[in-house]
């Protein structure tokens, strides 16, 4: 009897024991536990890029090639994209968690916030760039050229923008005249509603080539990254801005107005060939106005010869026209045709 017991009171010891170093949950080890995040896969299959995060505190992001080869950890990277030629990879980086909580805490203002910043990595190299001050980025769906960067307001730009106390009355004296002044169905008066953009930077990923716009507040890419529209505000900063819409031809570096001095552009949207626009825009309300009417604006591309502007980038492409630039005006009813000029 005492041989059949002796290896149960065992079994029971151990267990016992096994039990004890077992570390109580409470919050601090919720705080700890991992995640799996955002995860993509290069075209060619050869890359991973994923995401570990935890409950609170810094996660990490890994890019991995697939075959085992290699893996290479990122510390609070995040929001990671991989390009279609399968070279390059880009994604966040967050300010540590902890300097962003104790900002918080002492309620600094959003400009006085750390902010993101940019990492673009050349794969199956150390090479890589970071750019401080990110707010987001975009690429073209079907483009792997182009990255477009919207930048962080900085801490000087606030301060020049910002009115002063003893100004704030004559500033809104100003407002008041401003908005009396014009905003109507035919004129062309500056428009000044809405937050300040801030600049874009757009980046030529294989030369290396830049161009930045200021004071945007929104972007849309058209399918094939043949068409960046950006939509531009006024500045109290900047004597005769105001809000305008722009497209712009990466292809070409041909920048183009074709609307400007409204109140407010809303809902971009680009056909997949970049030679169409629709966006609403508001223009016969006063800038006070507690009500709006936006109206629906059509904008094709028009005729015209290319003026080639043969850069670096253009030389690689061959600075041709792009196809089906003899784009003709259609007439779609009930909706406003937009040429440029408000």
């Amino acid at each position: 009897m005492k041989r059949r017991l002796l290896p149960l009171l065992c079994a029971i010891t151990l267990a016992s024991a096994v039990f004890a170093q077992k570390k109580p949950l409470d919050h601090s080890v919720y705080d700890g536990w991992q995640n799996m995040g955002d995860r993509k896969i290069s075209p060619d299959g050869r890359w991973a890029l994923y995401n570990v995060d935890v409950q609170e505190g810094d996660g990490t992001l890994y890019l991995q090639q697939t075959d085992g080869s290699g893996k290479k950890a990122f510390p609070r990277g995040y929001a990671g994209e991989i390009s279609r030629d399968g070279r390059f990879a880009i994604f966040k980086i967050k300010a540590p968690y902890a300097d962003t909580r104790r900002a918080r805490i002492q309620k600094k203002k959003p400009d006085e916030m750390p902010k993101d910043s940019l990492v673009i990595v050349l794969l199956g190299t150390d090479s890589l760039i970071r750019i401080p001050g990110v707010k987001s980025f975009r690429m073209p769906e079907e483009g792997d050229d182009w990255l477009a960067i919207h930048l962080e307001r900085r801490a000087s730009d606030s301060a020049m923008s910002g009115p002063k106390k003893d100004d704030a009355k004559t500033l809104r004296k100003a407002d008041d005249q401003e908005a009396a002044n014009g905003f109507d169905a035919e004129g062309d008066a500056p428009g000044g509603n809405g937050s300040e953009g801030t600049e874009v930077l757009l980046r030529n990923l294989k030369t290396g080539f830049q161009r930045r716009f200021p004071l945007v507040s929104d972007l849309a890419w058209s399918k094939n990254g043949r068409l960046l529209v950006l939509k531009g505000t006024s500045s109290k900063a900047v004597k005769g801005s105001m809000n305008v819409l722009s497209v712009y031809r990466p292809l070409e570096d041909y920048l183009d107005t074709i609307s400007r001095g409204v109140n407010e552009y809303k809902s971009m949207a680009v056909d997949e060939a970049g030679r169409q626009i629709v966006f609403t825009a508001e223009r016969d309300s006063s800038t006070k106005a507690l009500q709006r009417f936006h109206k629906l604006w059509y904008w094709p591309q028009l005729p015209r010869r290319l003026a080639h502007r043969c850069r670096p980038h253009g030389a690689a492409r061959g600075c041709r026209p792009l196809p089906g630039d003899d784009v003709r005006r259609r007439r779609w009813p009930d909706v406003h045709r937009h040429n440029g000029q408000g």
